[in-house]
């Protein structure tokens, strides 16, 4: 099912956005330049006002001075100031814009003083006083006094020609300023006013063109979402959407519909045509499934038919081969007289043969072991265990298992461990296994030297490596060294060694654990492997035993084993239960060797009579079996109360898997079984029943 398509900015949104940004902007700038247009006119007009107003008070101030100083200059003439100083009052009287008139000669004595009379034949000394006596033509002088300004017109006054004084009237431009101040506040308002007109204006405009706008989105937008809704609908499956399609334009959406649904019906085809070859392919795929699944079955019936059909008779080949080597250096060996040397010659051939015998049936069984391993672990059969364990432990018994290897050339075993190493989880037998395969490779392609054996944790990962001065590998070989079947010869002589499922079964277990695994070789100098493992975080806390507890525990061991000596072993009974009778044979032979008495069973039901009758010692099982198989055995003897007691030890081969590993067994042994393993195993059983 197709996930629900949210559209943050439709078309119809974008559209209405557009336009109204478009309208607003227009409006705007159309509002802003008719406002400008207004206040520029408004500010010219009252500029030109306040320059008539400044024009008539300078006209209306020259005209009054003029005319009383010609007045002035008669009385003057005429020493008639009486007359001068009234009809200057009058004038000041009957002028609201005249605030002063000053008459005094160019010493700057004042005659008459209409602000000040205090003044009157007194010498004045202020600047504008200074600047009038300075005065010869008809001027005036604006200034300011006490915050307040005035504009002083200056008139010569003349006696027979003569320079006699100056005549000053001082107009007051308050009233001017009020008016121009008056004059700005209108136009203020009447700018406030062309804003507030043009805004409405403005928001008309944008209303009108929001609802325009809107209805030809919605005209616009319509189809195009009307074809999105089918587009989803037709992504999901519905091929019918198209005949709910009612576009009739002519435009590009009319076009575009038409498109539609011409492609939806091409996808109803093809969809029609795909799901009929779906169908004949998934049938295909479900006969070639199950085709698969009768094949994996077919595999692990085989795969089982021969591990039990080349196991069972390696355990024999091999049992019986080793019991041929010890009955000949037991018997034969001793009656060959010394200076007999062609029949020394011959018996050590005889016995060299043994030795070729048993050691190809330990190969063969190595093939077999690692072809089944690597099927499971690609199958996904093998159930892998998650315990926590020491590295130590893995390695001291990785070593102990390949130390005869080190025993059979010039080769020193290095062992470099870290202390305080964390504790691993994983499948500890399976580390084993790992180990062991690379310490094996190291001797086999190593001929003399060392190889070093470490452990160190870095970066929170335990990394085991294994390193070796032997002949070292090629870089193409080094590439292909973990792939399945790849043999990496002798490099001198190019002869294969082994058979290429050792590193990959180590790959296998390695990446099954979390880790990886690597190499590095240089031709001539030796190879390198090395493993990564996560690591708890917990400590492992290494205890090391004092060489003197190591001593007392091997001496009582060794006292406690002398005790229970082969003579011991007359009174013991052992029941061999399978249905190989070579199996029994070799089992028999073996522990009759160590004094032991033998009882066989060829099935399920005769071990169950057998061990009811008999009450043997110990039991010696195997699973795989006709009418019952071994572990129904366990069951029905673990119930029994008279024999709920015998140990069993299962020998099988099959590997023990997770839900038997909780069944009450002694021991767990795999064919081809290990036959001085197994007599340990049995001896320790029977020393643990003997010391209770």
């Amino acid at each position: 099912m197709s996930k629900q398509v949210r559209v943050k900015n439709s078309i119809r949104k974008k559209l209405l956005l557009t336009m109204i940004g478009l309208i607003f902007l227009l409006l705007a700038i159309l509002t802003f330049i008719q406002i400008s247009t207004q206040k520029r006119f408004l500010e010219k007009e009252l500029d030109r006002r306040i320059a008539l107003m400044k024009e008539m008070l300078e006209e209306r101030g020259r005209t009054i001075s003029h005319n009383l100083a010609r007045q002035t200059e008669n009385d003057v003439a005429s020493f008639n100031l009486s007359n001068v100083t009234e009809m200057i009052h009058k004038t000041v009287k009957e002028d609201n814009g005249l605030s002063y008139v000053i008459l005094m000669d160019y010493s700057r004595k004042a005659y008459i003083h209409t602000s000040k009379p205090e003044l009157e034949q007194e010498i004045l000394s202020d600047r504008e006083d200074l600047y009038a006596a300075d005065q010869k033509n008809a001027t005036f002088n604006n200034y300011e006094m006490d915050g307040t300004a005035f504009k002083e017109f200056i008139t010569q006054i003349n006696i027979s020609t003569e320079p006699w004084g100056v005549l000053r009237l001082g107009f007051s431009l308050a009233e001017l300023n009020n008016e121009i101040s008056n004059s700005k506040i209108g136009i203020l308002k009447q700018t406030k006013n062309i804003i507030i007109r043009s805004v409405i204006t403005l928001a008309v405009f944008v209303a009108v063109g929001v609802a325009l706008v809107f209805l030809i989105s919605i005209r616009l937008s319509s189809p195009i979402i009307a074809l999105t809704k089918s587009a989803r609908l037709l992504a999901k499956g519905d091929f019918t959407v198209a005949n709910n399609i009612n576009i009739k334009s002519n435009d590009e959406i009319g076009i575009l519909a038409t498109s539609f649904i011409e492609m939806a019906k091409d996808l109803e085809n093809h969809n029609r045509i795909l799901e009929q070859k779906v169908e004949e392919r998934t049938q295909q795929l479900r006969d070639a499934n199950n085709e698969l699944h009768e094949l994996d079955k077919a595999k692990s019936g085989f795969l089982n038919t021969v591990s039990h059909e080349l196991r069972t008779p390696l355990t024999s080949i091999v049992g019986f081969a080793k019991i041929i080597k010890s009955r000949f250096d037991k018997f034969v060996l001793p009656q060959i007289q010394p200076e007999d040397s062609k029949a020394i010659k011959k018996v050590m051939q005889m016995k060299d043969d043994i030795n070729v015998i048993i050691s190809e049936g330990d190969r063969l069984t190595n093939l077999i072991n690692n072809v089944l391993d690597l099927a499971k672990i690609e199958a996904g059969k093998i159930e892998w265990k998650k315990d926590s364990f020491s590295i130590y432990d893995v390695i001291e018994q990785a070593v102990a298992s390949t130390s005869a290897l080190f025993e059979q050339k010039d080769i020193k075993l290095i062992v470099d461990i870290d202390a305080d190493l964390p504790v691993c989880i994983g499948d500890k037998d399976r580390l084993v296994q790992v180990v062991i395969n690379l310490i094996s490779n190291a001797v086999k392609f190593t001929e003399k030297g060392s190889i070093r054996l470490s452990a160190r944790v870095e970066n929170r990962e335990m990394i085991v490596s294994v390193v070796d001065t032997g002949i070292g590998m090629k870089q193409a070989d080094l590439e292909k060294v973990f792939d399945k079947f790849k043999q990496v010869g002798d490099t001198l002589t190019n002869k294969p060694v082994g058979t290429g499922l050792g590193l990959s079964i180590c790959e296998q277990i390695i990446k099954q654990h979390g880790g990886k695994i690597w190499a590095t070789s240089e031709v001539g100098k030796g190879s390198s492997f090395s493993f990564t493992l996560p690591v708890s975080t917990e400590l492992y806390n290494t205890k090391r035993r004092e060489k003197e507890s190591e001593a007392t525990t091997c001496n009582l061991k060794s006292s406690t084993t002398n005790k229970y000596s082969s003579s011991t072993n007359n009174n013991k009974n052992i029941l061999v239960v399978d249905d190989e009778k070579h199996i029994r044979t070799l089992i028999k032979k073996v522990f009759e060797s160590e004094g032991f008495g033998i009882v066989e069973a060829k099935n399920g039901f005769e071990a169950i009579a057998m061990a009811k009758k008999f009450r043997p010692d110990i039991i010696i099982l195997d699973i795989l079996m006709p009418d019952i198989n071994g572990l129904d055995v366990v069951a029905v003897l673990k119930n029994d109360k008279n024999t709920n007691t015998i140990p069993i030890i299962i020998n099988s081969i099959e590997d023990m898997k997770p839900e038997h590993s909780e069944i009450d067994i002694a021991g767990y042994f795999t064919k081809p079984v290990d036959m001085d393993e197994l007599i340990r195993t049995t001896k320790d059983i029977f020393l643990r029943r003997y010391n209770h």
